[in-house]
Parts: structure tokens; sequence; C-alpha cells
């Protein structure tokens, strides 16, 4: 008769690899959102602080407007995809089933894609509207028609990112948007604050460090 019992008092004993490796993944993307999150936070509070030393009050109120709008917009264009993206491709690349991928990322960039950029067209043909009828700021008009590219672009980056962390990378969604897209924006607003910063330049500033995070992912 064969002795079993150091056998499976080995195996009980250590862990699956699989869970090793799953443990290891999280450990490591923890590690990396924290630090990417930690320095995206110093970087913001400078960007505050430089905006609003150098806007003044008014001009900055509607900066922070004309970003709060966009990003309300491009939310709602990511019609709740983003889990989504992240809860399929985690799932279907675990099964190795390209074609499965494949739809799942076709349908999420193409589906909010269309979204964002309907949605984006309606804020800069409503602007005049919103701003004078919503907030009374006839001056928030022609801010809200250039924040309206960042709606397009920001649901991009938001869909990407997490078809990246569906795939067990966090990594590219962190550099992008906590590391890359906040240090291209403060470099530039520190650069245009020397010649003159305006409303009108920090929303463009914006849009270009989302452009820039956006052609990294």
């Amino acid at each position: 008769m064969i002795d079993t019992s150091a056998g499976s008092d080995v195996s009980s004993a250590s862990p699956p690899r699989a869970a090793q490796r799953n443990a290891l993944l999280a450990a490591k993307g923890g590690g990396i959102t924290f630090a990417g999150t930690a320095l995206a936070y110093v970087a913001r509070l400078f960007i505050g602080i430089l905006l609003a030393r150098f806007l003044g009050t008014r001009q900055f109120g509607l900066y922070s407007l004309a970003l709060t709008v966009a990003a309300i917009a491009a939310g709602l264009a990511l019609l709740g995809l983003e889990s989504a993206m992240v809860r399929y491709i985690a799932i279907f690349a675990s099964r190795r089933d390209d074609a499965a991928l494949a739809g799942v990322l076709q349908f999420g960039l193409v589906v909010t894609l269309v979204a964002s950029l309907i949605l984006a067209g309606g804020l800069f043909l409503l602007a005049g509207t919103i701003a004078e009828r919503v907030f009374h700021e006839p001056e928030l008009a022609p801010l809200l028609r250039l924040a309206c590219l960042i709606v397009p672009i920001l649901t991009l980056n938001n869909v990407i990112a997490a078809a990246t962390r569906g795939f067990k990378n966090m990594q590219y969604s962190v550099i992008a948007q906590k590391i890359i897209q906040p240090l291209t924006r403060l470099i530039l607003i520190l650069t245009f604050a020397v010649v003159g910063l305006s409303a009108t330049t920090a929303v463009s500033i914006h849009v270009l460090g989302l452009t820039t995070a956006f052609v990294f992912l």
C-alpha cells in the first residue's frame, strides 16, 4: 500500500502556481498604482496652485467649469463600458479567445467613440445656451467649445486604459494617466506662465495633456 500522506501534505501546504502568480501581479499592480497616484496628486496640487496664482479667481472658475462639463460628458459617453472592458477582457484573455477579445475591443472603442463625438458635437452647438442659461456666464461659451475636444479624447483614454487593466498591465494606464498627463500639463503651464496664461490656454494645455496620454496608450 502506497503512503500518499506526505505528498498530500506538501501539495496542501503550497498554494497553486496560478494563485502565486496572481498574488504577485496584484502586489505589483497595487505598488505601481500607489506610486503613480501619489505622483499625480503632487503634480495636480502644483497645477492647482499655479493656475489659481496666474489665472485669478474669475478665470480659474471659468476654466474649472469648462473642464467639469467636459468630464461629465465624457463620463456619459463611456456608457458604463469601462468596467465591462476590464471584466470581459480579463475573462477572454484567460481563455485565450482572440476572436472574443477583438470583438470586445472593437465594440468598446467604436461605441464609446461614437457616443463621445455625439456629446462633443452637442456641447459645441449648445455651448452658448449652457453658458448663458445654466451658468449665467457668457464668457464660458468659447471655453466650452474648446473643451468639447476633451470629450472624445478623455473617453478613449479611459476605455483603452480599462483594456490594459483587463490584460493585467497596470503600468500602462498608470504611466499614461497619472504620470505623463499631469507632468505634461505641469511643464506646459510653467512654460506659458512666463509669457502669460489665460483660461483658454489652460484648457488647451489640458487637451494636450490628454492627447499625450492617449498617444502613449
